[in-house]
């Protein structure tokens, strides 16, 4: 048997209920439901990569992308590298001694010469010319050019050095003397400038004296690529021992 107390209680609590719905469906009704969604962002620039939710209906903008680095293209030089470069280069001044060869000419020269303190030097033909804060190409481009253009030579070829820059090759050679060192000179190539070993010459006993010191060397195994033809330097004397003994 339902106690009176007991239906008046669950009329209640039905009635309360069927409120609380009335309530959520009318405020459906005038309040659009808000969706979220999920985004995966690509990796900041800390390398996280993390997944962000994000309210779209809010407005929430998306975390901005990071600027692209652009790395330099390879192989380029900067401008202090360059600098350095350019500082590098050896110029005349007033005062160095100058060696000009002139070649592929009827006679050719070897001039010597010092800079004066107008930075000038006295050649054959040209006369005064100025060479001061000019590097060894630089002189050397100037006068073919001056020669070939003033009428005095159809072509020749000018090799200039500081007074340096030169070696020396003595002994069992067909043309001893003072060579100008040019770019990557090697031990044989020094010995071909001379003219090439005399019949006496003793190929396994060559030496290149630089200062002080004095290294040996075996040119018959460096012929054969048995060992490495050494690097001609500014200065070094070679020189080419006589044989003693018919065998060596």
């Amino acid at each position: 048997m339902n106690h009176p107390a007991w239906t008046e209680i669950a009329a209640m609590v039905r009635g309360a209920g069927a409120a609380a719905m009335a309530l959520f469906l009318c405020g459906c009704a005038t309040t659009p439901m808000r969706s979220l969604r999920v985004e995966r962002y690509r990796p900041d620039a800390s390398g996280r990569a993390p997944w962000t939710w994000n309210e779209s209906a809010a407005g929430v903008a998306a975390p901005a992308a990071s600027a692209a680095v652009v790395p330099a293209p390879a192989g380029s030089v900067s401008a202090s590298s360059a600098t350095n470069a350019a500082a590098m280069i050896r110029r005349f001044k007033a005062g160095d001694r100058i060696r000009i060869y002139l070649r592929d000419i009827p006679a050719r020269e070897d001039i010597s010469d010092q800079i004066d303190e107008s930075g000038q030097i006295n050649l054959p033909l040209l006369g005064v010319v100025k060479v001061e804060g000019m590097s060894t190409s630089e002189v050397e481009d100037y006068l073919e050019k001056k020669y070939v253009e003033d009428g005095f030579y159809k072509r020749i070829t000018v090799i200039v050095l500081a007074d340096d820059e030169e070696y020396f090759v003595q002994g069992e050679v067909n043309r001893p003397g003072r060579y100008p060192l040019g770019r990557g000179r090697t031990l044989l190539q020094a010995i071909a400038d001379a003219g090439g070993y005399t019949d006496y010459a003793n190929r396994k006993n060559v030496e290149i004296i630089r200062a002080d010191e004095v290294q040996v060397y075996n040119c018959v195994k460096i012929e054969q690529r048995a060992a490495d033809d050494p690097l001609i330097k500014p200065g070094d004397i070679v020189r080419v021992r006589r044989r003693i003994a018919p065998w060596e």
